[in-house]
């Protein structure tokens, strides 16, 4: 996108540091020229951006790079006067517990939510800033009314198999079993509240190399899958920026808060049976035939050099549409709990297989 010869003069972007938030957040400021003034000569702030921008970095990451997604989500000549914040929770930080990182954010957003009174706010979470996020308005669900998007890029909302496996007890092994938790339901709520998108990467086996896609979806959000891009790629690429910015766009609520299908009702229950992880499709070849449900859908099993038990749900063509595993003491649970859903579905029909 060039400026016209003709467009007005924009300032460049002011990167401030915000006293209130010490070293944990930096701001960039992004106004057009009639509003960039320091004052209105009373010695008061007379900026007001149009909304506020919430960037969040992830794991093992600092906020530089979700930095630079934001301002290439809103370049210098776009036109809008936005508050840009994206803050750091520091690298070392983010591989202890989740809830004093949730509670660092709880501060920056107080912060902007009393500096800017009813500005609207855009959030985009990249993986575990994704999940802060969504603690953060389960923990404030009045802050809902202030979120006109939310999107959330490669983040294991169905919690990481990755984390899982390094804590497969749940025994609080660092952050792991904070990534490794479950918070669809969770994200189901805010989605009926807040225009919500789930960007996921598959570099292939529905995986971006570090979750599987799976654990990305969930209902009365929007989905997007990208392939080819890995999930560190996924935080600030071109093709990213071209869906968020269509999203903000395009979006259109009625069409995201659309109620779950009979194919969805299955994935519910086989997401609900205890310690289910969602997980790659890698290990599906290698899965047998156990029982079907219907005759449009089959489970499969297979049982790896750990004794970990995947299962697997498939189409009578052979697509797979759920993957999953338990760990070792609930395994028997799981057998029994997949039986209930065979007796439960053995006479639906799935018309979207039709």
């Amino acid at each position: 996108m060039r400026r016209n010869d003709d467009s007005p003069w924009r300032p460049p972007l002011r990167v401030r540091q915000s006293c209130v938030l010490c070293e944990t957040s930096l701001s960039i400021m992004m106004s057009s020229q009639h509003t960039s003034q320091a004052g209105n000569g009373s010695g008061e702030n007379s900026w007001r951006p149009e909304y506020i921008l919430f960037l969040q970095h992830g794991w093992a990451d600092t906020f530089r790079p979700v930095l630079e997604l934001g301002k290439r989500l809103v370049p210098d000549f776009s036109g809008e006067n936005v508050e840009i914040v994206s803050p750091n929770l520091g690298w070392f930080r983010t591989w202890w517990k989740m809830k004093p990182l949730v509670d660092q954010i709880e501060s920056v957003a107080e912060y902007y939510r009393t500096q800017y009174p009813g500005v609207p706010w855009r959030v985009v979470g990249h993986s575990m800033g994704g999940l802060i996020w969504l603690e953060l308005l389960d923990r404030h669900p009045e802050w809902c009314q202030h979120v006109s998007f939310l999107v959330l890029v490669g983040c294991p909302v169905g919690g990481s198999d990755l984390a899982r496996v390094v804590d497969p007890l749940r025994v609080g092994l660092g952050i792991a079993t904070d990534l490794g938790t479950c918070r669809r339901s969770l994200a189901e709520r805010i989605a009926r509240e807040v225009p919500t998108l789930s960007i996921a990467g598959d570099v292939g086996g529905s995986h971006d190399g570090t979750i599987p896609v799976q654990s990305t979806q969930f209902l009365f959000a929007g989905h997007c899958v990208i392939g080819g891009l890995r999930h560190e790629v996924l935080k600030n690429h071109d093709r990213v920026v071209e869906v968020i910015r269509s999203f903000w766009s395009e979006c259109e609520e009625e069409a995201i808060l659309s109620g779950p299908t009979a194919l969805d009702e299955i994935l519910q229950r086989l997401q609900a049976i205890r310690g289910m992880t969602d997980t790659n499709h890698r290990g599906f070849v290698r899965a047998k035939f156990w029982k079907s449900i219907n005759p449009q859908m089959h489970l499969r099993v297979w049982v790896n050099s750990f004794a970990v038990h995947h299962v697997y749900l498939t189409t009578s063509g052979g697509f797979c549409l759920f993957a999953g595993f338990v760990g070792w003491g609930d395994t028997k649970d799981m057998y029994q709990q997949l039986d209930q859903v065979i007796l439960d579905f053995a006479g639906s029909t799935i018309q979207m297989l039709e």
